[in-house]
């Protein structure tokens, strides 16, 4: 498929992205010496990313918001000993039957607003850290998520799908086959732009000495970051264009949409980057300087 990965967003055909977040216990741990735990500096990421795709991706000054991205955000973490919980965790929003919400319902359902050395960000995610990783059941989730937006928009960019973990699922029996089946139920989904891609953001404590960013072959330090980087989709040539061009950064065509330990800087640019999609043809970008946007109250 030669001109996989370029289709623009459009109204009748808009992208999707479904957000994985472990919440389970580990995420706790503190984020090196940033003074936030895990599960806060992610929430913090997540945030800013979800304010920039609502400005840059769904936002126009002179039409508003528009439906060109839909998003799922899905929180995997349990009470001890339950294991089985995936929740739909995203601002004010109940979980809409077919598991997506359009930008205009979205974008607006933020739950507060919190001030930052940048001005003010709004809050669609708040941490969670408690229990279990049910990480091959919020695989499935995602999956069927997935699934009925390729149904419903055959002809669209192929979804996006980001993994935010520790790297330690507690629902695969320790059977690593049974992860990757989980993982491969999300990238076998496809619309004719290609197949739907999984991105893994790995904070493993146990490897703290070693900083990954998109490698072009799993790393080996530990199973779990193996195992990780082997579910990773393989960025588009856009994605890599972006990262090179605009971020600054060296990666091939054959890198994998993965990175191990990064600091929120890292994180940032990861998320930029995974979160990329082909501009909406000629629509321009967005003019907040005199006009209030949707994320502000």
């Amino acid at each position: 498929m030669p001109n996989a990965y370029c289709r623009k967003l459009t109204r009748e055909n808009p992208g999707l992205i479904v957000i994985l977040l472990d919440g389970s216990n580990s995420m706790n741990d503190p984020w090196s010496n940033s003074g936030s735990s895990l599960a806060e500096g992610a929430a913090f990421a997540l945030n800013r990313t979800l304010r920039d795709l609502a400005l840059n991706a769904c936002y126009n000054a002179e039409d508003g918001t528009r439906n060109y991205m839909d998003v799922a955000v899905l929180t995997y973490g349990t009470e001890m000993g339950d294991g089985q919980g995936v929740e739909w965790t995203f601002g004010k929003l109940s979980q809409p039957s077919n598991g997506y919400s359009k930008a205009t319902d979205w974008v607006p359902a933020f739950l507060r607003q919190k001030k930052t050395d940048r001005g003010t960000l709004p809050i669609w995610i708040e941490p969670h850290a408690v229990g279990w990783t049910p990480m091959c059941k919020a695989f499935n989730q995602a999956a069927q998520v997935v699934k009925q937006h390729t149904s419903d928009y055959p002809d669209s960019f192929p979804p996006i799908v980001i993994n935010i973990t520790d790297g330690i699922p507690t629902d695969h029996d320790d059977d690593w086959k049974q992860f990757e089946r989980a993982a491969e139920k999300i990238t076998s989904e496809s619309t004719s732009d290609g197949k739907a891609l999984l991105f893994n953001i790995h904070i493993d404590a146990s490897g703290q000495e070693n900083t990954v960013l998109f490698p072009d072959s799993p790393p080996q330090h530990s199973q779990y970051a193996m195992h990780l980087g082997r579910i990773s989709s393989v960025i588009p040539a856009n994605m890599v264009r972006l990262a090179n061009e605009k971020l600054g950064m060296e990666i091939t065509e054959a890198a994998l949409g993965y990175c191990l330990n990064a600091d929120m800087q890292q994180l940032s640019a990861f998320l930029q980057i995974g979160t990329y999609v082909a501009p909406q043809g000629n629509a321009p970008q967005p003019d907040t300087s005199e006009q209030q946007t949707p994320l502000e109250v």
